[in-house]
């Protein structure tokens, strides 16, 4: 995660799993960061908490509880706490299909996702992810939206989509079912209706009939034309 975790300062040559930052702002604009230390001359801090742990229903829980104070009058400065690192990893639980009841808990290494007829934006894209420990399949997705506008209106909420001309029309899609979609790994589970009868997107979000040999990407029909609006939220 190195874009969202690149204004954090180097860590000491010691690893710690928790750092105490002090922040400094040029309006909304962070101009440094540095660690608290004990010869800090801006900030004291104590520290009040469990440092053994407890157990709790979802592993070992650590409570920790900072208080700073500042040891002189400060203008567009604050504080954060950074966590390094979890010791032993994320275990989370997953449950019966359709249900409540957990069946274990398992690791959480990211990924596990599908992203079929997706329309995005031509400013993203789909390669951007921090190492997942587990697959990710891509298809049928359109980077042509182009511009994206929610205006309200007397009766509602209308969002209008402008896409690049004709770009729908040449993605290759798939129309969804379950059989398309494969089993989560962990839990195994089908995508299905909670009766546990199989799927279809044959609909799209405002009741129109999908094209079931080639599906346009995004949550909306648009087989002709480059604008589509629509009303998506009554008042």
């Amino acid at each position: 995660m190195a874009d969202t975790s690149s204004w954090l300062p180097q860590e000491d040559v010691v690893k710690s799993s928790i750092r105490l930052l002090e922040c400094t702002y040029d309006k909304a604009q962070l101009t440094r960061c540095e660690i608290i230390t004990p010869s800090s001359a801006d900030w004291e801090v104590s520290l009040e908490g469990d440092v053994d742990g407890r157990v709790s229903p979802y592993g070992m829980e650590y409570v920790y509880e900072y208080t700073f104070r500042a040891k002189r009058a400060l203008e567009s400065a604050g504080v954060a706490v950074a966590l390094d690192r979890c010791a032993g990893g994320r275990l989370s639980y997953y449950y019966e299909p359709h249900g409540t009841v957990s069946l274990g808990k398992a690791p959480n290494p990211g990924g596990d996702c599908q992203w079929y007829n997706n329309l995005l934006t031509t400013r993203k894209n789909l390669g951007e992810w921090d190492e997942p420990g587990l697959p990710i399949e891509e298809e049928g997705n359109s980077f042509a939206l182009k511009n994206v506008r929610l205006e309200e209106k007397e009766d509602g909420w209308y969002l209008s989509l402008t896409v690049e001309p004709d770009s729908l029309q040449v993605v290759p899609t798939r129309f969804i079912t379950t059989s398309v979609l494969r089993n989560t790994i962990t839990s195994k589970q089908a995508f299905t209706n909670p009766d546990g009868s199989a799927i279809k997107i044959d609909r799209d979000y405002t009741g129109a009939k999908r094209n079931r040999k080639r599906p346009c990407p995004g949550a909306f029909e648009i087989q002709k034309g480059n604008l589509k609006t629509c009303l998506v939220w009554e008042k």
